[in-house]
């Protein structure tokens, strides 16, 4: 989601997990690897051959953190954007 509205590219909201007994927010590996459209078994690059997962790849990741809108205070629960 960005913005409200359900998206398939980025910027992107991802729901984190909340272990059990934990205050928490986990983001499995699986879940980013989706909201970015990473596939793992595809080819790594043009004219490689192998696949990214035999290459290796890098994701940059902006996170947005916030728990108080100004004039309003805090909020129930932090949001993410």
């Amino acid at each position: 989601y960005f913005r409200g509205k359900p998206t398939t590219s980025a910027p992107c909201f991802v729901n984190p997990g909340h272990p059990k007994n934990s205050g928490l927010d986990v983001f499995s590996i699986r879940t980013l690897l989706v909201a970015a459209g990473v596939d793992l078994d595809g080819t790594s690059f043009l004219g490689s051959g192998q696949s990214m997962r035999y290459e290796g790849t890098t994701m940059y990741m902006d996170i947005h953190y916030y728990n108080a809108v100004p004039w309003y205070g805090l909020l129930g629960r932090a949001s993410y954007y």
